[in-house]
């Protein structure tokens, strides 16, 4: 495929999952996914699209951002499922949730964030859920994208 060719297969893509979107939308959406000879494409973006907003994000950096989101907001962390957290830190579910419902989010976010398996519970999170879980507040979806090596999420 040609780089032509695939940046209008990209814009289509992008078109048809956001159902709709105008030329100069599209054309700025797809001139930052796509490498061009000064290097690549934006990693992780937000772009208004047919009226509503959306977050692409690079398949090689997904894992990372959802990392370094976690390790900058240990509270989130820390309000993740009881029964999830026990895996990765030493406590039971039944002592997690007694944190939690005093109100020590950010606590069992510390806690799981010195026993350092954030990577094995970042995999595993998105395994159980997806990316959208994560990513699309909105309706959890998820669209991978198949002319390149992104994901995009609906975010309102």
């Amino acid at each position: 495929m040609t780089p032509i060719t695939k940046m209008i297969a990209t814009a289509k893509e992008i078109r048809n999952s956001a159902d709709g979107g105008t030329p100069e939308e599209l054309k700025n959406i797809v001139n930052l996914i796509t490498p061009c000879l000064m290097g690549d494409g934006t990693s992780d973006f937000h772009a208004d699209l047919n009226g509503n907003e959306y977050r692409f994000i690079h398949n090689g950096v997904i894992d990372d951002i959802i990392a370094q989101d976690l390790k900058d907001d240990p509270y989130t962390l820390g309000c993740f499922n009881a029964n999830f957290l026990a895996h990765y830190i030493p406590l039971s579910t039944d002592q997690i949730q007694h944190v939690q419902d005093a109100e020590g989010f950010e606590a069992i976010g510390y806690l799981v964030l010195a026993h350092g398996e954030l990577d094995e519970l970042v995999s595993d999170m998105i395994s159980a859920d997806g990316y959208g879980h994560y990513f699309n507040h909105w309706n959890g979806d998820e669209i991978e994208l198949n002319n390149v090596s992104y994901r995009m999420f609906q975010t309102n």
